[in-house]
């Protein structure tokens, strides 16, 4: 295995390895993956899938479940903080259809851009409610999948209405639309 470092020549004119010092830096997760951010928005709970198209996520583990149901008791459940979004992919030609509907519909934040509602302050996320019915298909959640569990054990055991079944997910395009040629 080759050593990392620079070649440097010595005062007697022979090559000598010299260990680099530094600390190569590289950006978070999260900064790599915005150029790929399409929208953030409340979205139902019920209109994700943790089956990926492509790989596989990890099985629930009951114990972490539990904790996190623990968790949601004690502290609240933190479904709008920033930190605590889902991670959540789709096509750009989903989320547009999304966005269309809400347009149709009539809503005002129909028009939110992923900009906008990842704002300071007070954001104002569109809502994806009617999402499974105006795209026809479930998001695929790529990160959350515990704590979703968790969420909607929290709900039944609060016997909470189905319009709390939401939260805050990060959009993400998936890279590729559906194939319309033949």
């Amino acid at each position: 295995m080759k050593r990392k470092g620079e070649d440097v020549l010595t005062k007697t004119g022979k090559r000598q390895r010299t260990a680099v010092k530094e600390i190569r830096e590289a950006d978070s997760i999260y900064d790599q993956a915005a150029p790929y951010l399409l929208a953030t928005a409340k979205f139902p709970i019920d209109a994700l899938t943790s089956e990926w198209s492509i790989g596989a996520n990890r099985p629930i583990d009951p114990a972490h479940k539990r904790r996190l149901c623990q968790i949601f008791d004690e502290v609240g459940v933190l479904r709008r903080d920033k930190s605590h979004q889902l991670q959540v992919t789709c096509s750009k030609v989903q989320v547009q259809q999304m966005l269309d509907h809400l347009a149709e519909e009539g809503q005002a934040q129909a028009s939110a851009t992923a900009a906008e509602s990842a704002e300071e302050g007070d954001p104002k996320w569109p809502s994806f409610e009617g999402w499974v019915s105006a795209v026809g298909a479930k998001a695929e959640l790529i990160a959350g999948h515990h704590r979703i569990e968790a969420f909607k054990e929290y709900l039944r055991r609060r016997g909470l209405p189905e319009e709390e079944r939401w939260w805050v997910c990060s959009i993400y395009d998936k890279g590729f639309s559906p194939c319309t040629c033949n």
